[in-house]
This record gives structure tokens, sequence and C-alpha cells, in this order.
């Protein structure tokens, strides 16, 4: 096994630090994601900052929530109020299957408050009255897609297929039946509508060993959107991306920016 490498920047942690700060991050995970046909796993939505699992998310802020088959038919999952928006599957195909969601768009404003701390409101800018003594520090419409990985009964390794979300990380390492190898480097890419992204910084922390959601590995894309990242302990690691762009003039009343994540969930194996 490789020795780790703790890479990440102290750049993840200041980047847009109100912007990060204030958002809750999105993901797909599964209870068994390296599984057999007969067996049952279940899928549910994490929300928030903390790994596994941290708040519940409204079931009306959900959009697309899929399960991906290998012969590339999509089934939807069910949503359900205000929860972890679990779902009990059995996973019938051999192969890679992927679980997906998207968050709706959410408009938002951060602030400090007069006392120094930091707020934050789910309104555009120019609806959203500043209190007094406070100042806006940050405003963005927010999209968020989510992935994981599952492998059942894994006879044909390859690439996962992109999904068409407008920004998707896509792992081009192939998998063993057990999971991506802790002994080789994952090597992704970062796409964004359809195209690769250079110069953005894909993180990975662990569900096990990363309890408070902070990555601990990181690096950044190259010309081509492609980067590898070493994961050295068995298993699920959640990927994640940020890529901030200017919002266009004819918006730019309402937020500042626009702000995309994209995250995946993948089996790392044990040997």
């Amino acid at each position: 096994m490789k020795m780790f490498r703790n890479v990440l920047l102290p750049m993840l942690l200041v980047v847009t630090p109100l912007l990060a700060a204030q958002a809750h991050t999105l993901r797909v995970l599964v209870t068994r994601p390296v599984s057999v046909k007969g067996f049952k796993s279940t899928v549910y939505l994490s929300y928030g900052h903390l790994l596994p699992v941290d708040e519940l998310i409204p079931g009306n802020e959900v959009g697309a929530y899929l399960i991906h088959a290998p012969d590339g038919s999509t089934k939807p999952l069910e949503t359900s109020g205000t929860s972890l928006h679990a779902n009990e599957v059995s996973f019938d195909q051999p192969g890679l299957y992927q679980l997906a969601v998207t968050r709706l768009p959410i408009t938002y404003v951060a602030y400090t408050d007069a006392s120094g701390a930091a707020r934050f409101a789910r309104l555009p800018k120019d609806q959203f009255k500043l209190p007094e003594g406070a100042k806006l520090t940050a405003s963005a419409r927010s999209y968020q897609f989510s992935k994981a990985v599952v492998l059942n009964d894994l006879t044909e390794s390859k690439a996962t297929p992109a999904l068409g979300h407008a920004l998707e990380i896509v792992v081009e390492g192939k998998p063993t039946k057990d999971g991506y190898s802790a002994d080789e480097s994952v090597r992704a890419r970062v796409l964004f509508k359809g195209k690769p992204l250079a110069g953005v910084k894909l993180s990975a922390a662990s569900t096990s060993r990363n309890p408070d959601g902070i990555p601990e590995v990181a690096g950044e894309t190259d010309s081509e959107g492609r980067v590898a990242l070493d994961l050295p302990e068995p298993g699920t690691w959640v990927l994640d991306v940020l890529h901030l762009i200017e919002s266009s003039p004819d918006v730019r009343a309402s937020y500042d920016n626009e702000r995309f994540v994209a995250t995946m969930a993948i089996p790392v194996a044990d040997k």
C-alpha cells in the first residue's frame, strides 16, 4: 500500500470562505457499495458538513434522484418529507451502477451581523434587507450534483460513464470487483458542461476517517481536467469539487456568482 500523503492545501479552506462555509454539501451514500446479487443496500442522502450523516434535506429541494443501471436504464428513487430519503435497493444486474441526485438551485446571500458573526439567508441579493450594522460578504446561485458508485458482481471493469450533470466527476480508473485499489492512484476527470475543467481542486474525504467532513487529500486538475488521488485506506471516499464563476450582467442584481458543486462516493478495496 502506498504511504499516505496528506496533500490538502490550505487554499481549500480559504478560497471564498463564506461561500464555502455557509453552503451545505449534498452527497449520495450507499450502505453496501460492493454487493452481490441477492443482497440489498440502502441508498440515502447526506446533507451538510459531517460524514456520513449530518442534516436532513427537504424533499422539495431534491431534483432528479435516480439509479443508473449497467445496461443504461434508469429508475427513480423515492423522496419523503424532510429526511435522509433512504431507499432499500436490490441491485439485480451485474456491473457498475451509479446512484445520482441533483439539488434544485437555490439563491442565497452570506453576511456578517453587527457582532461579526457569519449569517446566511436564502434570498436574492436584491430582495434581502441588510440588518443595521451588517455587512454583505457574498451572494450566489448554487447548483449541486452528486453520485455514488455501486459494484454488483462486477466481472467487466470499466470507467464510470458521464451522466451529463453540469459539473461532474468521472472516475476513469477501472475498479476491481472489490472496489478501487488503495495501492494505485484513483484517476478522475472533472467536466463542466461536458468539457474538461482545468485548474480546480478535487478533494477527497473518507466517511470513516473524517467525521468532520474536512477533506484530507486533494489535487488540482490539469489542462484536460484530469487528476490522480491516493486514497490509502479502505472504505467509502467522497470526492468533491467546487467551481465558482462570476454571474452574467443580467442577473448581477440578484447574485454575484454561480456556485457549482459535484460529489462522488466510491468504494476503496481493503486489499
